[in-house]
């Protein structure tokens, strides 16, 4: 059972926010195991805007080659919406394509609350990844990992990701 501090990529995303702090679970996890020398340099770099992507080093994490901290959340509101969610997932895809990696981890952006359910939130995430791929048609990135530490979540997940893929089929 994977999670962004075992995963063999080279990079990983974390959700952050405008002020790029870290506070999701996953991103917790990153600075236990990495440093909160991730954290700091990040904030160096704030603010940031919705929908975009910072990067930093990876801190004592030596497996990997770069933190990519996605916003998603604004200021110090940890509700995620659509839109950013959608559009940081292109924009992690698009920096780690353009930094040289070849894999990188990706958590669900975003925690689920009244605003985004995760079926939401998965398709939103699908959203970007196909423009990527539209955008891009020889990526050179060549694993995306989507990690997703809970079964019932994996479910829903996949499930999402079949309908937004249906739903991008023509476009």
């Amino acid at each position: 059972n994977d999670d962004l501090t075992t995963s063999e990529c080279e990079g990983v995303v974390i959700p952050s926010n405008t002020d790029l702090w870290i506070n999701s679970k996953a991103g917790q996890e990153l600075l236990v195991s990495g440093g909160d020398e991730i954290e700091l340099e990040a904030m160096t770099k704030a603010p940031a805007q919705l929908g975009s992507v910072v990067l930093t080093s990876p801190g004592t994490l030596n497996h990997l080659t770069i933190v990519i901290h996605a916003v998603v959340y604004g200021g110090s509101r940890w509700f995620p919406e659509l839109e950013p969610i959608e559009q940081a997932t292109f924009q992690s895809l698009v920096a780690a394509r353009d930094y040289g990696i070849k894999s990188l981890a990706l958590p669900i952006l975003g925690e689920v609350n009244g605003k985004c359910s995760l079926e939401q939130i998965a398709q939103a995430m699908w959203k970007g990844l196909h423009r990527f791929l539209k955008d891009f048609p020889e990526p050179k990135l060549e694993v995306v990992k989507i990690v997703i530490e809970n079964g019932e979540a994996l479910d829903h997940f996949f499930d999402a990701f079949s309908i937004a893929q249906e739903e991008t089929q023509g476009s």
